[in-house]
């Protein structure tokens, strides 16, 4: 085999790849450790306020997204995308809890997203949007019940902090969404 250079990071557990990669077991690796740079720490930090914001979208009673619901991990995420990002809750466990990839930003490929949750009473009406189990991209969504994309609850993180893709929303619904959210913002 010929050596090949891939992108991970250190979750606090374990080297993770960035990127998708099969490799047998007992395979040599060397590994390189880069010095963090002002940008980094600056991502990390902005990454985790995010996550702190996104976390009040759901509540304690949320259904469980295990992990074995990833169809996908390390992809290079897309708007529609529902993708699992782990979140801390108020008890101080961390859960995998859905989100919508609205879009990709410049200049890191950081992920704009916003919250899904099971608390319908929340809805913003003409601003979220519900997906239930009879829309014909509830299934392809790989969402677990009835849920409400929560508009108001957005973050941008990086795709490490992506645990992966469990489905997608129609191109329809996500056009909706950055419509009612570009119009919300318009002056």
């Amino acid at each position: 085999m010929n050596t090949i250079t891939l992108p991970a990071h250190f979750d606090g557990t374990q080297i993770r790849l960035d990127v998708p990669f099969q490799m047998k077991p007992n395979t040599r690796l060397i590994v390189t450790v880069l010095p963090e740079t002002e940008t980094d720490q600056e991502r990390k930090i902005w990454s985790e306020l995010s996550t702190e914001g996104l976390s009040r979208a759901y509540s304690d009673d949320e259904p469980d997204y295990p992990i074995d619901l990833i169809k996908e991990a390390n992809v290079d995420y897309a708007g529609a995308d529902v993708i699992l990002t782990p979140i801390p809750q108020a008890d101080g466990t961390v859960k995998n809890r859905p989100a919508v990839v609205l879009r990709a930003l410049p200049p890191f490929q950081d992920l704009l997203i916003c919250g899904i949750s099971t608390q319908l009473r929340h809805e913003a009406k003409g601003f979220d949007e519900i997906i239930a189990v009879g829309d014909n991209d509830y299934v392809g969504s790989g969402l677990v019940s009835t849920s409400l994309i929560r508009l108001g609850f957005l973050a941008v993180l990086p795709s490490s902090k992506i645990v992966g893709k469990i489905g997608s929303i129609s191109a329809a619904r996500h056009q909706r969404l950055l419509k009612n959210l570009s119009e919300y913002l318009a002056p």
